[in-house]
């Protein structure tokens, strides 16, 4: 499959180059640019008293054909610019039309939610766009800063896909779940919980509902597209920023940043940039200074009672790690964490037709400790009983190729794409293994140790993504068209997790109070090589997993009646996956368990839609959609949990199933009052089977099981309005009703709860007020509001009351004065000082009873931001 794709990416490439570029000469040709020259695409060119208009390309570039010979005149119109008329007295007449800003109007902005260049008003479905100037005067640097507030958008933090800080389970729509919304960089799919910086980005695009037919499997409730900049041939231009911040219950926070765009050629330019980005921490640590360290010595030589004898009469000794890195001493800000990367892109021209961009994205981010709460997220204390360091690194660099080419009968498009990324992740274990293993008894809440056995675990997981995807725009006169493509990826992952509490087993099995017969040997002989070998792992784990897919695609255009159209969206896929586990320790009595599994499955996603265009500021539509996700497999639990999921009547299932759903959608799309008010809403219905649910357990284990079905209905409005030519005032609003229909007890989900992770309200509120000043220069404040309403995490209420988050609303500011190519601003984060509940996070070490650990936002943070643009 894999050399097939290639060979057709090879041929289509050839294509590219010997293809020729006609054009039909008996029409009028002509460019649309702003004040600046700068090509304005998407504007509408119609022939006064007729039907017949058409619209530029994407560098402002339009043809159309003249009804006759006579003179006419050209109605000319932007959302954003000032209308114009212009008159063309001959046939073949090639003309520059210039644009005026108009700052009473609101501006519109080009998406490619369709995989082509659209303005967001015309395209039919749901879509929230966050702009490079919404996204700067915000603050916002990273996922969380601005997924708060989208309306029908929410995260999770609490695991499925691995736990511990790779947490990001994204949720639009009440479709929640590991894997039900995909993460796009310029146009190539990436891991869910990878955390791409903002630098350089154009633009971000919230697609809602499924998104199966373009993007694929792990689109079910829809997908996140950040884009980038592209290199500019035409001029030198960049900036240079700094930033300094106080954050509360920290230090101070800073960032650098800059970019340069340099043409290398008419037909060459390099455009790179880079970021060093500080945050302080704002927990610390506190160690306990009584409790006893078991292992403070490199050899034991005595057990719980203190004899110097084993179960069978043998002297004492075992070997220890001599509590490697403990230490009394507290720490504050134990979570600093340093963010740094460059962005390096190629862009070759090499005619107005054909264009290449070769893109080199790397990321580093690492801290000493969590930014974790504990019990509370109002509280900022982290308590530790062995005072070892926990650590985290996300490392990953991604390679890109895109290629576009322009033929009078459509556009290709081809892209490769190669990720590598290493995360790396440290975490305390001692408690954990302590409170289960040789102080079972205690209970965490209130008994407390008094000897602990201080040992770190470890995780490192391996990805290497390759896709690529080839396909093509019609554009063809009449009433129909096409788009058409080819998409192959493979994901190959290693997992790699390791719990060295050197001695703890034999340290455990010395005494043989808990573990006799067949759970650690049946005989003499069992015991005595487990007493004799004291580097024995107390856990370890291997994984090594392998994902292919390959996709046909397409999506037909077919205009029915005038104004009335009708699209037709298909696609086939073919996946596989292939994984190799095993797993080993004292957790699972010293038996591996390996688990081998491949599997394959294909199918057809479709989606229908009428869009009716009542004129050129409004748009109806309506639109049916299948969503698909791949099923896949659990970890094994070990022998205590499975022992917990008995009590709580639950039940293991180590496969869990696809799951698909059916969505149906009606939306308007509209402008109003001359551009100065744009009024969007949709309403929606999904109706979801075998949906898959996380669930976890008091331990800090869980399991992905099947429910049995569910539906989500809801609302979105976007309203932005231009009250005046300075100010401008917009919201958005999401309802949502996510409820079980059918429920499971391998989940404890009853008919009539609510779907997990799924808030009733989200949304947004933003204020923009921005003055010319009579010396040309800007004055400028900004404000929004982002609130989520209340989310559970788990099904049973009353039982954990502690996976109940509480709604929450933040509030951001920013006021700037920008003067010479100058921007200083002084910002306020959070500025209400809300800790925010974001989820509990599922800890890769497992979590102690009673001691939840959840993600939150930062505290109040203020601060000054100076930036220069050439």
């Amino acid at each position: 499959m894999n050399t097939y794709c290639k060979t057709i990416t090879l041929l289509l490439f050839c294509f590219l180059f010997c293809s020729q570029h006609t054009f039909a000469q008996e029409i009028i040709q002509g460019r649309v640019v702003d004040e600046h020259q700068i090509a304005l695409p998407y504007v509408y060119i119609t022939v006064k008293g007729t039907n017949t208009g058409t619209t530029t390309d994407f560098k402002g570039n339009f043809s159309l054909k003249l009804p006759n010979s006579d003179a006419v005149t050209l109605n000319v119109s932007s959302l954003g610019y000032k209308s114009q008329q212009v008159v063309i007295r001959a046939p073949g007449e090639s003309v520059i039309i210039t644009l005026q800003t108009d700052v009473s109007q609101l501006d519109d902005v080009l998406i490619t939610a369709n995989r082509k260049s659209q303005p967001s008003q015309k395209v039919a479905q749901s879509v929230s766009v966050i702009t490079a100037k919404e996204i700067r005067r915000s603050g916002a640097k990273e996922f969380r800063d601005y997924a708060s507030g989208i309306p029908n958008l929410s995260f999770g933090t609490q695991g499925g896909d691995g736990g511990g800080r790779l947490s990001n389970e994204i949720s639009i729509r009440g479709i929640s779940g590991f894997n039900t919304t995909a993460m796009y960089l310029n146009g190539a799919p990436l891991p869910e919980n990878i955390n791409p910086n903002l630098i350089d980005i154009s633009r971000i695009e919230v697609l809602k509902g499924p998104q199966g037919t373009l993007y694929g499997s792990a689109t079910m409730g829809g997908a996140i597209k950040l884009v980038s900049n592209q290199p500019d041939p035409s001029k030198v231009s960049g900036f240079m920023e700094g930033e300094l911040a106080h954050v509360k219950e920290g230090d101070r926070d800073y960032n650098l940043q800059g970019l340069l765009n340099i043409p290398l050629t008419d037909k060459l330019a390099f455009r790179g940039s880079g970021y060093y980005n500080f945050q302080s921490g704002v927990y610390d640590r506190v160690v306990n200074q009584d409790i006893e360290w078991l292992n403070k010595d490199a050899i034991l030589r005595e057990d719980f009672y203190g004899d110097p004898e084993d179960y069978f009469g043998n002297p004492f000794a075992i070997e220890t790690n001599a509590c490697e890195g403990c230490t009394r001493e507290d720490k504050e800000n134990v979570d600093d964490k340093v963010h740094y990367g460059l962005n390096a892109n190629l862009g070759f021209y090499p005619t107005d037709h054909l264009s290449f961009i070769a893109t080199l994205i790397h990321q580093n981010l690492k801290g000493e400790g969590y930014d974790f709460a504990e019990t509370d997220v109002d509280s900022f204390i982290q308590n530790s009983n062995t005072g070892l360091e926990e650590s985290f690194k996300d490392k990953w660099t991604n390679y890109s190729l895109q290629a576009a080419f322009e033929t009078s009968l459509g556009n290709f498009d081809a892209s490769i794409n190669f990720l590598d990324r290493d995360n790396f992740e440290t975490e305390d274990a001692s408690d954990i293994n302590t409170y289960y293993w040789i102080a079972y008894e205690n209970d965490p809440g209130v008994e407390p140790l008094e000897s602990i056995w201080a040992a770190t675990t470890h995780r490192n997981i391996e990805t290497e993504l390759f896709q690529q995807e080839i396909r093509f725009n019609s554009d063809l006169e009449g009433a129909f068209n096409f788009l058409a493509g080819i998409f192959y990826s493979s994901n190959k992952e290693y997992w790699d997790y390791k719990d060295n509490s050197k001695g703890l087993a034999t340290y455990l099995l010395s005494d043989n109070v808990y573990y006799e017969g067949a759970y650690w040997g049946e005989t003499e002989a069992d015991y005595a090589f487990i007493l004799n070998n004291n580097n024995l792992p107390w856990y370890t784990y291997e994984g090594d997993f392998k994902n292919t897919e390959f996709a046909l695609f397409g999506q037909f255009y077919y205009e029915l009646v005038q104004k009335l159209k009708f699209t037709l969206g298909l696609r086939y896929f073919h996946a596989t996956s292939q994984m190799d586990i095993d797993e080993n320790g004292a957790d699972f009595g010293f038996v591996n368990q390996p688990y081998q599994r491949d599997f394959s499955e294909d199918g057809i996603n479709p989606k229908f839609n009428l869009t009716y265009t009542i004129d050129k500021d409004k748009l109806l539509y309506a639109t049916m959609a299948r969503g698909f996700r791949k099923g896949d497999v659990n970890e094994l639990l070990p022998l205590f949990v499975l022992e917990e999921l008995e009590e709580l009547d639950g039940e293991f299932v180590r496969e869990y199933e696809s799951d698909y759903l059916w969505n149906y959608e009606l939306g308007l799309k509209s402008t109003w009052l001359d551009g100065k008010v744009i009024a969007n809403i949709a309403l929606f219905y999904n109706d979801w089977d075998n949906l898959q649910q996380y669930r976890l357990l008091p331990s800090g284990w869980g399991y992905t099981a099947n429910v049995g079905s569910a539906h989500t209905a809801g609302l979105e409005i976007d309203f932005r309005s231009k009250l005046s030519k300075n100010f401008e005032f917009g919201f958005g609003l999401g309802l949502l009703d996510a409820v079980i229909d059918e429920g499971s007890l391998t989940l404890t989900a009853s008919e009539g709860d609510k779907i997990l992770n799924s808030p009733k309200v989200t949304a947004n509120l933003h204020t923009t007020y921005n003055k010319v000043l009579n010396n040309h220069n800007n004055l400028y404040a900004t404000a929004n509001i982002q609130y989520v309403g209340e989310r559970f995490g788990t099904y049973d209420l009353e039982l954990e009351p502690e996976l109940v988050f509480p709604d929450y609303a933040l509030l951001n500011a920013r006021v700037g004065y920008i003067f010479s190519n100058v921007d200083v601003s002084l910002f306020g984060r959070n500025l209400t000082n809300k800790q925010a509940n974001f989820g509990n996070i599922q800890s890769f070490g497992a979590i102690l009873p009673g001691r939840q650990r959840y993600a939150t936002n930062r505290p109040i943070s203020v601060g000054i931001n100076m930036k220069y643009s050439f």
